[in-house]
């Protein structure tokens, strides 16, 4: 069973179409701050998202335990038992559509069967925490809170008594929807580590890096395996005017063949591309291929 859970809704075609933000830069300073092995381990990590991005996304299951495997990977040089990352999406107004819509993470199957089971989904003060904050966080600071439910307190017991203890999640704000990372320590040295300030902004690093791959990645896997939803990624203009392109038409013979004007054709492309996150008209055609979105002869 692999560790990964991909849950559905109706705004996974409009979150991919929304820009995302590059990840953040360190201060110049930061560097002498952290061991070499920190600085090695992030510098790796950054290279080996950048060789996974390159690649073709039309095996995202593929891709998606790749990625799981190298943040895995990294999180253990770092002092890390586990790793989760965590995407939850929004309505354009900003109104929550549901918790934790999308994860990867290398948590036991057992704990992640459970943990599902009960419900805990729409109950963890966790996802609670990074909804509501930009800054990295102890998941202490909120597991000693009084004003915790007795199913909350019963799932950090639980959480516990599965390894899953003294967290740190990293969150993740952008504009459309919100991400985070959560990481689980593998020990007194890391624990002590995640106080300094240098420690949690190497991990703000690569969680944002992270995130730049894997909110594709989820929301590419959810419009390729669902018809009725990749379908309302594009508009039916949008899908008509790549089709045509699909068959080598410039945009001046697919203004003439749908009797509007070469401007609109442009406008339709243009607005294709941008939903697809694309530079240009063949990959716009090339991508909407992959996701099923177009149907070509």
């Amino acid at each position: 069973m692999k560790n990964m859970l991909y849950e559905d809704s109706d705004d996974s075609a409009d979150l991919l179409a929304r820009p995302w933000p590059q990840p953040q830069v360190l201060p110049a300073n930061f560097q002498f701050e952290l061991p070499a092995l920190y600085l090695d381990t992030v510098s790796d990590f950054v290279e080996k998202l950048a060789e996974l991005d390159e690649q073709d996304s039309s095996s995202c299951g593929r891709h998606i335990e790749c990625l799981k495997e190298t943040f895995s990977h990294a999180a253990a040089r770092l002092g890390f038992k586990h790793a989760t990352y965590h995407l939850v999406k929004f309505h354009a107004a900003g109104s929550i559509t549901g918790r934790l819509p999308y994860f990867i993470s290398d948590y036991p199957p057992s704990w992640v069967s459970h943990y599902i089971k009960e419900g805990y989904m729409e109950e963890d003060p966790v996802i609670a925490e990074f909804l509501r904050r930009r800054t990295p966080f102890h998941w202490a600071e909120i597991g000693r809170s009084e004003q915790l439910t007795s199913r909350q307190r019963r799932l950090f017991d639980e959480a516990r008594d599965a390894g899953i203890v003294g967290g740190m999640t990293v969150p993740i704000h952008t504009r459309g929807a919100i991400a985070a990372v959560s990481l689980i320590p593998d020990g007194a040295d890391t624990v002590a580590a995640m106080d300094a300030r240098s420690y949690q902004r190497l991990l703000s690093l690569m969680a944002f890096h992270y995130h730049a791959v894997a909110h594709r990645r989820l929301l590419e896997r959810s419009l390729a395996g669902h018809s009725t939803r990749r379908r309302t990624l594009l508009s039916p203009r949008e899908r008509q005017v790549l089709e045509w392109a699909a068959q080598g038409k410039s945009n001046w013979e697919v203004a003439s063949i749908l009797n509007i004007s070469c401007k609109s054709v442009e406008f339709h492309v243009e607005g294709a591309k941008r939903k697809l996150q694309v530079f240009n008209r063949t990959h716009a055609v090339a991508k909407a291929i992959v996701l099923g979105l177009l149907s070509v002869n």
